[in-house]
């Protein structure tokens, strides 16, 4: 049950990790977004959505619901599709944040 609990803090501490491994690979900015991007669709917060869910009901998901009007906002989605692309979208943001404190731009 321990690997269900996320919250903001836990969420942060993931998408530094991520984009430090990214800044590890890369700091051309362009090839380090495509890895974010890659690196939150295979999250498993994203993919398995009972994870998703619980990202989008403990964490604050602003980022994610706008990456929903901005790329999603007339696709049909169920619930369970609804909770990864929120999930997508705010992990992605969170990765590309940290990215931006390590490259300098």
């Amino acid at each position: 049950m321990a690997d269900l609990i996320m919250n903001d803090y836990l969420l942060n501490k993931l998408a530094k990790e991520y984009a430090k491994e990214i800044f590890e690979k890369t700091q051309d900015i362009d090839e380090a977004q495509d890895l974010a991007h890659q690196y939150a669709d295979d999250s498993e917060w994203v993919i398995y959505t009972k994870k998703a869910h619980t990202l989008c009901q403990n964490c604050d998901i602003v980022d994610g619901q706008e990456f929903v009007d901005d790329c999603r906002a007339n696709t049909p989605m169920t619930y369970d599709e609804m909770a990864s692309v929120l999930a997508y979208g705010e992990l992605n943001s969170r990765i590309v944040t940290a990215l931006y404190s390590l490259i300098d731009v």
